[in-house]
């Protein structure tokens, strides 16, 4: 930039000289790059506002609809197994979104006035999301949504936060009892079976009874196990290197003719009324061979009758059901097999009216609320042939079976999650790309 100068002739002289009011070159300098200075700190702060509270938004949107997808097809495919027709799984199981931040600035004027100095300073938000749905199909909807729960599985979905009694409710598809007097027999959990269903219900409220009173116990059978290696002593060098990464112990014979290993064994998961510690180790070595030979969806009670609980002694076999199965049983519940309320054993020790308080013992598995318009406090909610269905938020009601509710609803989500999830991650199915 040059100087602006103003010069005056004298009358004596015909120098030029500059006029002392004028403007400097300096302080127009100063100007501008204070006017640079602003819009840089402008730049900046603008960029470092939008797009971190644009990503959070994305991300906590994304997972809000994601989450609000999976529930809405629990509800559909409940409501379409409740009225005969086939169900279908989907999962959203990727989504990729670029975003796209641009800040601008700039300054226009002219730098002899301090009045026509001009600021332009934008930005701009581009976001492209793709999502990627797999249906669930083929051989991994015939192991994943078919075949029944495994006995592992049970044992976590015990372990979570939820009511005991919804989980066998839900879950359980028969059980074996060991009678005495009557001999071996089966009774099933469908309220079309009236004796059989009313008696399984009271096997259910006597183990949830145990359960709250902390005298149930739902695990695997751990002992240890003792292997002589004297017949592998080409592989010793191999098999040691392994069993130390599991912790397992070695020691010498003392005849020093090779190595014992002692390694520890998480056998079958069983339901007793006692502590598994209190049996010595070679006893739950035996038990655990004998479980072994029972099917991957099988679980054994063993309810003594010296133990908490033995006024209703129990020897029988829980059979499991798979998640369709499960889900055809709520929805069947919904709909033309309704389940009706069933009261306590008198051997268990407590009344109909304390179950209730304690909520966990309603007459249906999983009740829906239905109507023409939803209502302000439903958390999960469809709309199928013309009606709404929904569940509600459980501290929006004074009803305390709407917390079972959102409980056994959460509990199906979960074992979703467990059956589809991992059937679409781990097999390549055809998938149907949403680019937005």
């Amino acid at each position: 930039m040059s100087a602006y100068l103003r010069s005056q002739h004298s009358p004596n002289s015909d120098s030029t000289r500059i006029h002392p009011f004028v403007k400097p070159e300096k302080k127009v300098d100063r100007l501008f790059a204070g006017w640079i200075i602003a819009i840089t700190l402008l730049v900046y702060t603008q960029s470092g506002c939008v797009s971190p509270l644009a990503i959070n938004r994305a991300v906590l949107a994304y997972d809000q609809s994601v989450t609000k997808a999976e529930n809405e097809l629990l509800l559909i495919n409940l409501l379409r197994m409740r009225d005969e027709e086939p169900p279908h799984f989907t999962i959203m199981s990727s989504i990729a979104a670029t975003f796209d931040f641009r800040v601008r600035g700039g300054l226009i004027g002219q730098g002899l006035s301090e009045n026509l100095f001009g600021i332009n300073v934008g930005s701009e938000a581009a976001e492209n999301p793709t999502a990627t749905i797999i249906p669930v199909q083929g051989e991994e909807f015939t192991r994943r949504v078919l075949l029944p729960l495994d006995h592992a599985r049970f044992e976590f979905l015990a372990h979570q936060p939820y009511h005991l009694s919804a989980l066998l409710r839900m879950a359980v598809r028969e059980v074996d009892v060991a009678d005495e007097t009557a001999g071996q027999r089966v009774i099933v959990n469908s309220p079309g079976y009236r004796e059989d269903y009313q008696e399984f219900r009271r096997l259910v409220l006597h183990l949830a009874y145990l359960y709250s009173t902390h005298h149930l116990y739902v695990g695997p059978i751990v002992y240890e196990e003792r292997i002589d290696l004297s017949d592998n002593i080409l592989d010793l060098g191999a098999i040691i290197e392994r069993s130390l990464e599991r912790g397992d112990r070695f020691e010498k014979k003392q005849d020093g003719s090779g190595y014992l290993m002692t390694r520890i064994v998480h056998g079958r998961t069983v339901i007793t009324n006692y502590p598994l510690g209190s049996l010595g180790n070679e006893e739950k070595r035996d038990w655990d061979l004998k479980v072994r030979r029972l099917r991957i969806n099988e679980i054994p009670i063993d309810i003594k009758a010296d133990s908490p609980g033995g006024d209703y002694p129990v020897q029988a076999t829980l059979r499991l059901r798979g998640l369709y199965e499960t889900m055809r049983f709520l929805a069947k519940g919904l709909g033309p097999s309704v389940e009706y309320q069933v009261d306590p054993d008198p051997r268990t020790g407590i009344i109909a009216e304390q179950l209730a308080s304690a909520e966990i013992n309603p007459a249906g598995t999983l009740l829906l609320h239905s109507g023409d318009s939803l209502p302000s406090n439903a958390f999960v909610s469809t709309k199928h042939k013309g009606s709404y269905y929904w569940l509600t938020h459980a501290e929006q009601s004074t009803i305390p079976l709407e917390s079972w509710n959102r409980g056994a609803f959460a509990m199906l989500h979960t074992m979703y999650q467990l059956s589809v999830s991992e059937a679409v991650t781990k097999t390549p199915s055809p998938a149907i790309t949403i680019a937005k």
